[in-house]
């Protein structure tokens, strides 16, 4: 057994339009970093919370780093024989709209999984869904892509999935309003049923984003992120979200939509240069709303969640 390993776990952006529940991407910048340490006592302690902690459950019980590494502990079958010590520095504020519980369940998945010197992704995806499921529901278009890195289309609650290439040249501007909004609150909102021709339509421009990835073509994919189900039924719980939109697109983005439940909103671009004029766009608009913003221009997060040094 190891005494100490780190872990980094990106951001995800989920649905991406079209893909509601099923796809979702890890892209660079902020994430959460997960430290996990050997104990004499059996158990899990979360014994420090840094960064980005508005928000997080006062009890560390009911946080989804405790939750993973404790089920990642008992999938291991070492429940009752060992401690672990977790450390979590938050980089992705909650209830932003960037996978943040995904993140820290996947980093205390894989942490206590290395603690321990095991690798076996299946084990360490079971742990962060665990988590992931018992605090916002179970979304595996967040912990899959958080932890395998690049586009996944999960398609299966097992979860079976498909890792998918994507354009070299495709950037994400990601705007993120300083509000919090609950995955649930925003799962709430959702209709119950929808007309065969919208879900066919959705269906069509979702299965355009895939073949364009597949193709390399940056502007075809972004075309086709256009959701008519989720999108309007979430716009309202966003300040201003129609006009940050309009602002991005008038600023050379190529498309604009909800980064998973919200509020954080996306747009696709494929240059950094064009990525910060938009970004600077959408913060303005937002600012105009009144609700103060950030942005960071990102690429397509290929590694994942990664151990880094201590």
């Amino acid at each position: 057994m190891r005494e100490e390993v780190r872990v980094f776990a990106p951001a995800t952006v989920a649905n991406l339009g079209p893909g509601f529940d099923h796809l979702g991407m890890a892209v660079t910048g902020p994430g959460d970093v997960v430290t996990a340490r050997a104990a004499k006592e059996t158990g899990v302690r979360l014994e420090k919370v840094t960064g980005e902690t508005r928000g997080l459950p006062d009890r560390g019980s009911e946080n989804t780093a405790s939750l993973a590494a404790t089920k990642m502990i008992e999938l291991l079958g070492f429940d009752g024989k060992i401690g672990v010590e977790l450390s979590l520095d938050k980089g992705l504020p909650v209830g932003s709209g960037l996978g943040g519980s995904a993140a820290s369940a996947v980093a205390a998945a894989l942490a206590t999984a290395r603690l321990f010197s095991a690798n076996e992704q299946e084990l360490i995806l079971k742990a962060a869904l665990f988590a992931e499921a018992r605090v916002s529901g179970y979304h595996a278009d967040n912990v899959v892509p958080c932890l395998l890195g690049g586009l996944v289309l999960v398609h299966d609650e097992r979860p079976d999935f498909v890792r998918i290439p994507t354009p070299p040249d495709l950037r994400l501007v990601l705007a993120t309003p300083s509000l919090l909004l609950a995955t649930r609150r925003a799962r709430e909102v959702l209709p119950e049923s929808v007309s065969l021709g919208t879900s066919s339509s959705n269906s069509a421009r979702l299965g355009a984003m895939i073949a364009a990835a597949f193709q390399g073509q940056t502007a075809a994919f972004a075309q086709a992120v256009r959701d008519e189900i989720v999108e309007p039924a979430r716009a309202p719980l966003i300040p201003g979200f129609q006009e940050v939109k309009r602002a991005a697109l008038q600023s050379g983005a190529f498309a604009c939509s909800i980064s998973g439940a919200g509020p954080t909103v996306f747009a696709i671009v494929d240059s950094e240069v064009t990525g910060n004029r938009v970004g600077q766009a959408m913060v303005s608009s937002f600012a105009r709303a009144g609700v103060q913003a950030s942005f960071f221009v990102a690429r397509v997060d290929t590694q994942g969640a990664r151990e880094i040094e201590p």
